[in-house]
């Protein structure tokens, strides 16, 4: 009987899943940057916002699960010219009033057959998700490198509590998907239809 209970106690722990993945908070105080670019014929204009925010749930043996959301504050986003940036949050634009937050969303992680999260190293994949501006969500599949950095003293001395996952990812969107008209005075001339994006992302080990 013994033996019997034994068994089926073993067989009911080896059903039981076990939970390797963690919560790696995305930080901001200058630690992660998006900014967008418009590179029209006339006029350059770069945006940046540092107070992205979100959780990446991360498996560093499986990395390629990885799940997550990450927002960008509408009223975070500076371009340098204060009329310019108010305008850019205006209803005919972005809109931070209705639509307070640029809204990434991680569904996976494309990455070589087998990779793990190695400290150090850094691996080329593809990210895989939706974007959501102004209300309207579309499709998103964008490069993407990512490393793993084991906590250390010397993060300890740069005030980083914990475990460190590193996400940098480029790719562009069309303003014209997202309800947002360009004027015919500016269109292809002082503003690009197409925006680059880019995204450096620091998330750290929720204690």
């Amino acid at each position: 009987m013994n033996r019997l209970l034994l068994a089926l106690s073993l067989l009911a722990f080896g059903a039981t899943p076990a939970l390797a993945s963690d919560v790696y908070k995305v930080a901001s105080s200058g630690l992660s940057r998006v900014t967008f670019e418009s590179d029209a014929p006339v006029e350059s204009i770069t945006g940046l916002s540092t107070e992205a925010q979100g959780d990446l749930t991360v498996d560093v043996a499986k990395p390629e699960a990885t799940t997550g959301t990450v927002r960008v504050p509408v009223a975070s986003l500076e371009t340098g010219n204060d009329m310019r940036d108010e305008h850019m949050r205006g209803a005919d634009w972005l809109d931070a009033k209705s639509h307070p937050e640029i809204v990434f969303e991680v569904t996976g992680v494309s990455l070589p057959k087998g990779a793990k999260l190695v400290d150090g190293k850094v691996l080329d994949g593809r990210v895989k998700g939706k974007i959501t501006i102004k209300g309207v969500t579309r499709p998103l599949d964008a490069p993407v490198k990512v490393s793993f950095h084991k906590l250390n003293d010397k993060m300890k001395r740069a005030y980083i509590q914990g475990d460190l996952v590193r996400v940098k990812t480029a790719f562009q969107v069309k303003l014209g998907d997202f309800g947002i008209k360009v004027p015919e005075a500016l269109a292809g001339l002082k503003l690009a239809e197409t925006l680059d994006i880019q995204a450096q992302l620091s998330a750290v080990k929720a204690q």
